[in-house]
Parts: structure tokens; sequence; C-alpha cells
């Protein structure tokens, strides 16, 4: 199953205090939570307010999750191409714009997502729907008891709990897949084969992640969105949720499995044990395996593929089949061939 987690853009521009932002987050993200309480809030705030840490405060209680100081009248700028590219390729529902803001920005705003969701705060005439309206609260008691309920809840812990109910008491597998080299890339066949050996050993398997597009050169490197917007039977799919969330879920569960990447370098962070499953041009990995990491906290699967370690050319046994996993950015290794015997006795010695 994909966890159903509402997207929400919070925007506003001018400068506030610590305080001032306390209060205005909660008092409009509160309907939010309280309507869609996994919801994931990305924010958009003024680099002065950011300054203050207010931000760090919600993070970490998982009111919003994840941050961007920005004027976000300079959008268009040519400067700012790469920000704007972030921005768009956010899969939002729904657009705030807070009544610090103007109107120059909620234009350029709505013009970045059409056919979206626009609500504005109270006080506001961006000419919008209502946000209490939208959500049929009157302001008053209603509202004042949402609100304070929101102040002091935790909504990561309440995400983990969520999750955690999903799994229905097995044992618990997390997966980071992808990647943003095509030979060390565990793709759709290759969750597919690890989701399917977890399920037949009574197991619940996580996808994890916090990003659902890759923003480098997907002409030469992966396609995120064909291995990440998959409903993989049996499985949890949380990928989008932000590195507290996802590193707090860690902690829970029995076991994580990564490729030959950067992810590998994470469950050794919070000293969770891992299988790394090696393939492709997974060599790259090893000086930061080797250099920062405890061996006892990493378990490396064997690759039995011909060529591998396949990082160049020069020895290459089987150039047919090296020509089809370079061609298909889909390493056959961690995929369609992966050892998922070895992989399989690993898992039950748990």
């Amino acid at each position: 199953m994909i966890l159903d987690q509402k997207k929400i853009l919070y925007s506003w521009v001018y400068d506030v205090s610590l305080g001032d932002a306390l209060a205005n987050f909660h008092a409009h993200l509160s309907l939010i939570k309280h309507k869609y309480p996994l919801s994931i809030v990305y924010t958009i705030v003024n680099p002065r307010t950011y300054n203050t840490g207010v931000t760090n405060l919600l993070l970490n209680k998982g009111l919003i999750d994840f941050v961007y100081p920005f004027h976000m009248c300079k959008i268009n700028e040519d400067s700012n191409y790469d920000f704007r590219n972030l921005i768009q390729n956010l899969d939002i529902d729904i657009i705030i714009h807070n009544n610090y803001s103007e109107i120059k920005c909620v234009e350029l705003i709505k013009e970045m997502f059409v056919n979206k969701i626009h609500l504005q705060t109270s006080g506001c005439n961006y000419g919008l729907d209502d946000l209490f309206q939208y959500f049929n609260i009157n302001y008053g008691n209603e509202y004042l008891s949402i609100l304070k309920q929101c102040y002091h809840s935790n909504y990561i812990d309440e995400f983990v709990k969520k999750c955690i109910e999903t799994s229905n008491n097995k044992k618990t597998i997390a997966i980071f897949s992808g990647s943003t080299r095509p030979f060390a890339n565990i793709g759709k066949e290759g969750v597919t084969n690890i989701v399917k050996l977890i399920n037949s050993l009574n197991m619940h398997a996580f996808l994890v992640g916090t990003s659902i597009n890759n923003l480098y050169d997907t002409n030469n490197g992966v396609n995120w969105e064909k291995i990440y917007k998959n409903d993989y039977e049996g499985s949890t799919n949380i990928i989008g949720n932000n590195w507290i969330k996802i590193i707090t879920l860690l902690n829970r569960v029995d076991m994580v499995i990564t490729g030959p990447t950067g992810a590998a370098m994470i469950p050794p962070l919070i000293n969770k044990k891992q299988i790394i499953i090696l393939g492709g041009d997974s060599p790259i990995m090893e000086g930061c395996l080797d250099g920062y990491t405890l061996p006892e906290y990493t378990t490396k699967l064997k690759c039995m593929c011909e060529n591998y370690p396949c990082e160049s050319t020069i020895n290459i046994k089987n150039q047919s089949l090296y020509d089809t996993c370079f061609n298909e950015k889909n390493p056959q290794c961690l995929n369609k061939n992966i050892n998922i015997n070895d992989l399989k006795q690993l898992l039950i010695s748990i």
C-alpha cells in the first residue's frame, strides 16, 4: 500500500518573529493536521524567519516536513532555476497562502500549480477560497480545541504508529532502492523481487526514502518515479517523507536493505544493522563504508554476476549482458538476477 498522505505547500513572504511564526504555523496548519494528520507539509519562509530556528522546532514535532528559506517573489530569476525546478516537481495537493504573503507571490505560485487547490488564510484578499470555509470549521470553541490539540501533538509519533500498524505485528524490513548511478540501481523489478521474498517469509516491507524525483540528469541517470510511485503488494510505500520521520521509523524496524548507494551510509549512522546488496559498480561505495562505518552493522550480500564489478569495461566477460544493463540503466544483478537465495537465508536468520 502507498500511505495516504496529502501534500501541502505553505507559503509566506514577510519576516516575523519566532513567537509569531509559532502562532501562525499552528493557527493554519492545525486545520490541515486535523483533517490529514499524516500530511506532508512543504513550507517556504522568509530567510530571516528561518534564522530564528522556529522551523527546527516544527520539524521535530512533525508539523512541517520540508523547509525552503527563500524569497518566493524571486522564483523566476535565472539564478533560481534549480529551486524553481525543485518546487515544480513537488506533487502538491493543496497550497496555503499565508496573510504574510503578497499578491505578486500568490500569482507566481498559482502559475506554477495550475488546477490545484489554493486557499488563503484569514485577513487575506487574494480572491481565493478561505482556509476555514474549505474545512468547514468556524472560528470559535471548535477551532480553539483543534488548535490546542495540534500545539500539543507530535505528528512524527503518529506517523510511525500508523506505519507500524500496517505491519500487523510482523517482523519489518526497510528497503532503500533506486540510485543516481545507473549501475547501482535497484529498480522496479528488483524491489518487486525483494518484496515478494519478504512477503513469503511472513515479514513486512517498508519502502523508504525522502524524494520521489531525481533532480540529477535523468538522461544519463535513473528515473526514480518509475520505481517509487508503484504500489508493491504487501508492502507500505512511505517514500517522500523527511529524514526525521524515516530515521524514527528505521529505529523501529528489524533490518534495513540497501543497494550499493549513498543510502548504505544511513543505517550505520543510527547503529541499525543492514544488508547491502552488492552489484554493478558497488566498489565505488567501499571507501565510504570502510572508512566511516563499523563492519558489524553491515552484511554484504555477494554478487553472482560474471561481469561484477562493472564500474569499467576493462574486464567485462559478457558484453551483451553489460550492454543490456547499461542501456536499460537497470543492472541485472540488482534486479532480475538478484541473489535472492542468499538474501533469503540472511532474512531468515533475523
